[in-house]
């Protein structure tokens, strides 16, 4: 089996685009699954290198999707490869993709790079994702100190085929999240962090640790989620199920 590394610097025509540090984080990430029957999706098409890449990466029993907003990626569809086209900006869009599809295995958010699309494609999808949930490039996040991300939503929440409402009504949303600053994705990373230990641990509310411990009710994302890895310009959610935590003497 070759590796990602080796199959990115086999590839010509650069229709490939990512980072080199990326690849063995993702080899150590997916090695596990190579071979598996699983659903592979990149938000981002852009030539449809990254596709071929994890269709040839991945084996004959993996099934890869793409998602974009350019009818003109339709055309890199093959065989083991569907492209959905739409607007990872458009919640309701990206809940329909996941029910046709069954949920994926491995999402690779490899789209626009700005807040209010990273944070509406991972609560559209990361529910029923079962194992992997990757965002990358998020230093586009901190570009002119977050001003390109947000002025960047925007102009993507006022255009469009829409009405002056609904124009509205998304620029509400964008600005709503920027003043309760819930706009940062990276902030929404940090938030969901102390999450995976607080809620275990019982810091909030009452229960505190010791006996009543596993008492304690976590949210659904904790319940989830294994962990969170951070690496510059990728953030990796580890999906799980999770057991109540147990600590004793011996």
């Amino acid at each position: 089996m070759k590796s990602i590394q080796k199959l990115f610097q086999e590839s010509s025509g650069k229709v490939i685009y990512k980072w080199h540090h990326y690849l063995p984080i993702y080899e150590s990430l997916f090695k596990k699954f190579s071979g598996k029957k699983i659903k592979v999706l990149e938000i981002g098409v852009l030539r449809g290198g990254s596709l071929k890449l994890w269709k040839e990466y991945f084996g004959a029993d993996a099934q890869i999707y793409g998602i974009d907003i350019d009818p003109a990626a339709k055309q890199y569809e093959a065989e083991r490869i569907k492209i959905f086209i739409g607007d990872q900006g458009n919640k309701n869009f990206m809940l329909r993709v996941a029910e046709e599809v069954g949920g994926f295995d491995i999402v690779i958010d490899d789209g626009a790079h700005t807040n209010f699309m990273v944070m509406t494609s991972w609560e559209a999808l990361y529910p029923s994702t079962r194992y992997l949930y990757i965002v990358e490039d998020t230093h586009a996040l901190y570009w002119w100190w977050g001003f390109y991300s947000f002025f960047k939503d925007i102009k993507y929440a006022a255009s469009g085929k829409k009405s002056v409402m609904e124009a509205f009504v998304r620029v509400l949303k964008v600005l709503m999240r920027a003043v309760t600053r819930n706009l940062s994705f990276m902030n929404f990373v940090m938030r969901k962090q102390n999450a995976l230990t607080t809620e275990w641990h019982g810091f909030i509310g009452k229960s505190g640790l010791g006996k009543n411990q596993n008492k304690l009710k976590v949210s659904p994302f904790v319940s989830m989620t294994a962990g969170i890895r951070v690496y510059d310009s990728l953030v990796v959610f580890e999906k799980e199920e999770q057991s109540p935590r147990v600590v004793e003497f011996r």
